[in-house]
């Protein structure tokens, strides 16, 4: 019987480096992409720590994209890790 893979898909940020870049901050960003500031700051803090994220929106990506002005992929790296589902 084969088993079926389960892939798991994670992101990690790199909106702090962009961010960064443009001289923008956590602030800036929350109020220009009209996006929660623990939103930022959960982003911030995990590429901070070299850290994944799992539940980030694509819309909010894309949000954070303009206001940055810069194309959505970007703003993060994907990491996959494929193991057995059970």
């Amino acid at each position: 019987m084969m088993r079926r893979q389960k892939l798991e898909v994670r992101i990690r940020p790199k909106v702090k480096t962009v961010a960064d870049k443009q001289g923008r901050s956590r602030t800036w960003l929350s109020r220009h992409a009209l996006v929660q500031y623990n939103t930022i700051q959960r982003l911030w803090t995990a590429e901070e720590k070299g850290e994944t994220v799992e539940d980030v929106s694509l819309a909010t990506m894309a949000r954070i994209a303009l206001a940055l002005r810069v194309d959505v992929s970007e703003l993060y790296t994907i990491e996959e890790d494929q193991g057995d589902a059970r």
